[in-house]
């Protein structure tokens, strides 16, 4: 995969997760908007780099980059339920 590649589909799967774990663990629901924003997202860049050129190579970085999106998720969804809850503080 090229930088740009990678950088794409890091954006759009940080966005993914976190609305799909923010809906799972924290009981989120997306609004509409956000949900055709990233169906809007997900065609453009498969429209953008089709045709598909995945090796053997390919698919390994692709699982690394679903695997930081997922621990990204988790990360940033785990803060905001303990800032909710008050236990942990914002620093101010």
């Amino acid at each position: 995969m090229t930088p740009t590649q990678t950088g794409l589909v890091l954006s759009i799967g940080n966005t993914l997760f976190v609305i799909a774990v923010s809906s799972v663990w924290l009981r989120e629901s997306p609004s509409s908007r956000a949900v055709v924003g990233i169906a809007v997202a997900l065609s453009a860049v498969v429209l953008f780099y089709y045709p598909w050129a995945i090796g053997d190579t390919n698919l390994l970085g692709i699982a690394f980059i679903t695997l930081s999106s997922a621990g990204y998720a988790i990360n940033l969804t785990a803060t905001r339920k303990l800032i909710a809850g008050h236990r942990a503080t914002t620093g101010s």
